[in-house]
C-alpha cells in the first residue's frame, strides 16, 4: 500500500517506488520529479460515542410560578402523546416543545392544553394563560409561530366546544399555509415551504382537509382551483413501494385533497347552496366529468399497490396501530371519492369488503384511542360514510351504535348531534324495507342542510333537512324535515 505517491505519479494514477530523492517512473520518462508532498497520517477508525440530544423543553425558572411549570409538564408528558392520535409526526412532542423555549405564546398555548388535560386546573387560570399566548402572538412576526399558535388555540378552542373560533382557526392557518405554499409548488412526493418544518405542513395539510369538511364554500372557486393545481403536483407520481409511513401518509393525504378541490371546482363560486350553514363533504354533488372522476379512483389504487407491503410488515404494538390508522384513512378517502360517482350505480353496492372493514377498523381503534380534543373526525368521518353515502343496512347500525357510543364532547364533531341525524336518516329510510341489503335508490333521502337554531331553555337545537325520493316515481322527491333537541 502506497502511503505518500510522488505527485507525477499520482497525477496519472500509476504505480510509485517513492524513492529518494525521487522516484524511479520519473527518471524513466525524464521528467524532473516534483516530490511528494507532506506525508499524510494513517487513517484510523474513530469510534463515536453515542450523541446526547439536549432537552429543549424550557428549563423550570422560565415559568413564573410552579403550577405553569407543572401544567407545562403535563402537556409535554400526557397530551402531546394524545394529540399524536396514532400518526406519525414529530409535530406534538417535539416541534413545539422546541418552539416553546423561545416562543412565549407557544409556551403558555402548551400551558393552557395542559391544564385543560388536567380537569382540576381553575378555569381562572386556564383563561389567564390563554389570554397570555394570545397577548404575546400579537406581538410576533414569525410566521411559524403563527402557524403553531393557530394549532394549538384550535385545539383550545375546540374544547371549549366553540365550533364558529375553531373554524376561524383553522382558516387561519389554512390560507397562510396557501400563500406560502405559493412561493415554491414543488414536484417532490413530500410538502414542501420554505422555512416551515415539514410535520407543521403536514398537520396542516389535515387540518386543510377539516376546514373544507366543515366549510368548503369559504374559501372559494378561486381558492379550491390554485390548490388543486398544487395537490395535482404532489400526486402526480406515485411510487411503485412506499418506505416510509410519513411517506405513504403524506401522498394519502395528496390524493384525498386533489379529490376534494376537484369536487369544490364544480360548485359556483359561493360553495354549496346557500341554504346551507355548516356544509360537509359528505353532502357535496357528484362529480360530472367520468374520466376524472376515475383519474383519482385510479391514483387511489396505485396508492394501496404501492403501500401494501408497508402495511403487511410484522411490527412492534406501536407502529402496527400506526398501520391500522393509516389503512383506515385509505378507506375513508376511497369510500368517499368513489361515492363522488357521476351515477349512484357506479359505486353503490360494489363496495361491501371495503365497509365492513372500516367497521372493523373502527372498532380496533377505539379500543386504545383516547378521544382528545377535535380527534372525534377519526370515527365521525367514515362512521358517517357509511350511513350516509352506501346505506348498508346492517353496517350502518354498527356505525350508529359506534357513534353513540363516543364522549359527547363539544368541538368540531359532536358524536350526539352526528347520532341523532344518522337515527332519523335510518328511521325514514328504513320504512317499508323487507330484507334488502342496502337501501334502495327511491328510497334514499338526501341531507341538504344541518343548521343550529337558537337555544331554547338552555337546550341546543338543530335543524335538519333532506329530501326523500318517493318510491315508485322516478325524479320525484318530497322535503322531510326534524328539530334534534340535546
Amino acid at each position: 500500500m502506497q502511503t505518500n505517491p510522488s505527485k507525477f505519479s499520482r497525477n496519472r494514477k500509476v504505480k510509485c517506488d517513492e524513492g529518494r530523492p525521487g522516484c524511479k517512473r520519473c527518471r524513466i520518462f525524464g521528467t524532473v520529479c516534483e516530490g511528494y508532498g507532506a506525508i499524510k497520517p494513517p487513517q484510523r477508525s474513530i469510534k463515536l460515542a453515542p450523541i446526547r440530544i439536549r432537552d429543549l423543553a424550557p428549563a423550570s425558572h422560565t415559568f413564573s410560578n410552579d403550577h405553569e411549570y407543572h401544567c407545562f409538564q403535563r402537556y409535554r408528558n400526557f397530551t402531546a402523546g394524545q394529540m399524536t392520535n396514532n400518526r406519525e409526526t414529530a409535530l406534538w412532542n417535539r416541534v413545539i416543545l422546541q418552539a416553546s423555549e423561545s416562543e412565549t405564546s407557544v409556551r403558555y398555548a402548551t400551558i393552557t392544553l395542559g391544564a385543560l388535560s388536567l380537569h382540576s386546573a381553575p378555569h381562572e387560570f386556564i383563561y389567564q394563560a390563554y389570554g397570555k399566548a394570545i397577548n404575546q402572538l400579537k406581538n410576533s412576526t414569525s410566521v411559524r409561530n403563527k402557524l403553531l399558535c393557530a394549532l394549538l388555540f384550535m385545539h383550545i378552542e375546540a374544547w371549549h366546544g366553540e365550533r364558529s373560533t375553531t373554524v376561524g382557526q383553522i382558516h387561519t392557518g389554512v390560507l397562510l399555509m396557501e400563500k406560502l405554499s405559493q412561493l415554491t409548488i414543488s414536484t417532490t412526493l413530500s410538502f414542501k415551504t420554505p422555512f416551515i418544518d415539514e410535520d407543521i405542513i403536514e398537520a396542516w395539510a389535515t387540518m386543510e382537509m377539516q376546514g373544507i369538511a366543515l366549510g368548503g364554500e369559504f374559501y372559494g372557486l378561486a381558492y379550491h382551483r390554485r390548490r388543486l393545481q398544487y395537490y395535482n403536483i404532489l400526486s402526480a407520481n406515485v411510487p411503485k413501494e412506499f418506505g416510509t409511513l410519513k411517506e405513504a401518509s403524506n401522498m394519502l393525504t395528496s390524493i384525498m385533497l386533489t379529490a376534494v378541490h376537484h369536487r369544490f371546482c364544480q360548485l359556483n363560486p359561493t360553495g354549496v347552496s346557500s341554504e346551507i350553514e355548516l356544509p360537509s363533504i359528505l353532502m357535496l354533488g357528484p362529480c360530472n366529468n367520468k374520466s376524472e372522476w376515475l383519474k383519482i379512483l385510479q391514483k387511489f389504487d396505485q396508492w394501496e399497490r404501492a403501500a401494501a407491503p408497508l402495511l403487511m410488515k410484522n411490527a412492534e404494538e406501536n407502529t402496527q396501530r400506526k398501520i391500522i390508522r393509516l389503512r383506515l384513512d385509505y378507506l375513508t378517502f376511497f369510500l368517499w371519492a368513489a361515492s363522488g360517482a357521476p351515477e349512484r350505480g357506479m359505486y353503490c353496492q360494489r363496495y361491501t369488503k371495503e365497509l365492513n372493514e372500516t367497521i372493523e377498523l373502527v372498532k380496533e381503534i377505539k379500543k386504545y384511542t383516547t378521544l382528545f380534543f377535535s380527534c372525534q373526525s377519526l370515527f365521525i368521518l367514515p362512521l358517517t360514510l357509511v350511513t350516509w353515502n352506501y346505506r348498508h343496512r346492517e353496517f350502518r347500525m354498527h356505525a350508529l351504535d359506534a357513534v353513540t357510543s363516543l364522549p359527547d364532547k363539544k368541538g368540531l364533531w359532536q358524536a350526539s348531534i352526528v347520532g341523532e341525524v344518522m337515527q332519523w336518516l335510518m328511521k325514514i329510510e328504513e320504512e317499508g324495507l323487507g330484507d334488502e341489503e342496502y337501501v334502495p335508490e327511491d328510497g334514499v333521502a338526501n341531507v341538504f342542510e344541518i343548521k343550529g337554531v337558537a337555544n331554547a331553555g338552555g337546550k341546543s337545537k338543530t335543524s335538519v333537512k333532506c329530501k326523500q325520493n318517493v318510491k315508485g316515481s322516478p325524479g320525484k322527491s318530497i322535503l322531510k324535515e326534524t328539530i334534534i333537541c340535546l
